[in-house]
């Protein structure tokens, strides 16, 4: 008599972990709340007993719950598409049009790496570029005098605005990091780039991030602030005092 091989088992079948058999349970304990219910209605119970019978049918209700998951299979839960690797310890994410089991997984931050570091690769500057250093071509550059114009152009704006506008004020408020950001995005529209200068060839730049970018344009601000001419008070405008000569 020929024998058959058993078909052998593909990779994609999935073998369903057996069940606790919870029927029982579960019936006694509908039971038990149901003559708890019953008992505590029927009986005129003193107030300590009666916030213990509270409790025990709490606690029962709480039990029908739990028994109650364990009956229901993992495709049936609240949120079946949501798998935790328990293993790996990251939870995976179905993309779209694919089922639960079709399982893929991604590195990509929520949100954008947007502080002072700096590019690792170094360029050489152009004109439009904003350059940062201590060498003297860095403030004659011409991105360096266009930013000079944009911050003398809104600086009586940016002095009258808050730091930051909460969210009633949006949309009907300009505040200082707005302005900021505003000039910055016309720079890099412009073409312009901001780069710190390693040397005094200007072959070893370096793009900087974003926050130092703002914080380029703050201090822009700050150093045409102290250009400023000082603000005579009243009582300095006040003509002296004539102090009498003294007696003989």
């Amino acid at each position: 008599a020929k024998t058959t091989a058993p078909a052998e088992q593909t990779a994609d079948a999935v073998i369903p972990p057996k069940q606790a058999d919870v029927t029982l349970p579960l019936v006694v304990a509908y039971v038990l709340v149901a003559i708890l219910w019953t008992v505590k209605e029927a009986l005129g119970l003193c107030l300590i007993a009666a916030w213990l019978l509270e409790m025990l049918l709490c606690v029962c209700i709480m039990g029908v719950e739990w028994l109650r998951n364990r009956m229901v299979p993992p495709s049936q839960h609240r949120f079946p598409h949501i798998i935790l690797e328990e293993q790996s310890g990251e939870i995976v994410l179905p993309q779209s049009g694919e089922s639960g089991h079709d399982k893929s997984t991604t590195t990509t931050p929520l949100y954008p790496q947007m502080g002072y570091e700096t590019s690792t690769t170094t360029t050489q500057y152009s004109n439009k570029d904003v350059l940062i250093g201590r060498y003297k071509f860095c403030r004659t550059n011409g991105g360096n005098t266009y930013l000079r114009q944009l911050v003398e152009e809104r600086f009586e704006e940016y002095e009258a605005a808050d730091k930051t506008c909460d969210f009633m004020d949006l949309g009907t408020k300009t505040s200082k990091d707005d302005i900021s950001l505003e000039i910055l995005s016309t720079i890099e529209q412009d073409g312009g780039r901001f780069l710190k200068v390693n040397d005094s060839s200007g072959k070893n730049c370096q793009v900087v991030g974003y926050a130092r970018k703002r914080q380029k344009i703050v201090d822009e601000f700050k150093e045409h602030r102290k250009r400023q001419p000082k603000v005579v008070s009243d009582t300095a405008e006040q003509s002296p005092q004539q102090v009498s000569p003294p007696s003989v």
